[in-house]
């Protein structure tokens, strides 16, 4: 009497309750990824526009702005106290975008310019004068690791290598009120250094492309759930 064999997937409540766990994570891991493409998109889309510079934008107007806005402002550098934003690289090779402070005319208010990215090995800065001037260009966050480390509080002799600093370090470095944000110094305005300023880290093809690998893993992971647990049995 010959035995049939039938299949039978009977997998442990563990199992099914691990991969389920797998499985929505890598997914929603994955439509992050996708959601990230289409905000770089929209991001992108908005800083290639050209918007007319506002007129002389006050403290309390710059605080209510969208980022990416093209703004002028009024006042004078502080060229005594320049900061280097550490491990800036460009095409391979390491360098510093320079951020000068900027008070605002009938204000104590800092706002950060940045000045633009100059090689590592180059010579300090320059001191652009602190004669009163207008300078043009559009507002950014302040940038950010992709994990925040403690970093040793710069201090001693100007200017000052940082890493990343937040609102708060600047304020202490500074002692006044400095602006949540930073100004991209448009290219044409004098003086800086190179200033071809990329809004995004990372292109929206690149999101796309870890969202396909996180989707690929979620159902890779199913895959194999189903293989481990699928069996043939015999039936008498």
């Amino acid at each position: 009497m010959t035995q049939q064999r039938r299949w039978q997937f009977k997998p442990p409540v563990w199992a099914c309750l691990l991969t389920l766990l797998t499985v929505l994570l890598f997914s929603a891991l994955s439509f992050w990824q996708v959601n990230r493409a289409e905000e770089k998109r929209e991001i992108l889309a908005y800083f290639q526009d050209e918007h007319p510079a506002r007129e002389v934008v006050a403290l309390e107007d710059l605080e209510g702005l969208p980022p990416y806005a093209d703004v002028r402002l009024r006042g004078h550098f502080l060229s005594d106290r320049q900061f280097l934003l550490e491990n800036m690289l460009r095409e391979g090779q390491p360098g510093f975008h320079v951020w000068t402070p900027f008070k605002l005319q009938d204000d104590d208010a800092i706002v950060i310019v940045d000045r633009g990215w100059i090689v590592e090995q180059d010579a300090p800065p320059s001191a652009p004068g602190e004669e009163a001037r207008t300078v043009e260009g559009q507002l950014n966050s302040l940038p950010e690791p992709g994990f925040r480390l403690s970093a040793p509080i710069p201090s001693g002799d100007w200017p000052r290598r940082i890493y990343f600093p937040t609102r708060a370090d600047l304020e202490e470095q500074l002692d006044t009120v400095v602006f949540d944000g930073r100004l991209m110094m448009s290219p044409e305005e004098s003086p800086g250094y190179r200033r071809d300023f990329e809004p995004i880290n990372m292109p929206p093809e690149r999101h796309l492309a870890y969202a396909f690998q996180w989707g690929a893993l979620a159902l890779a992971v199913f895959i194999v759930f189903l293989v481990v647990n699928l069996k043939r049995v015999r039936r008498p």
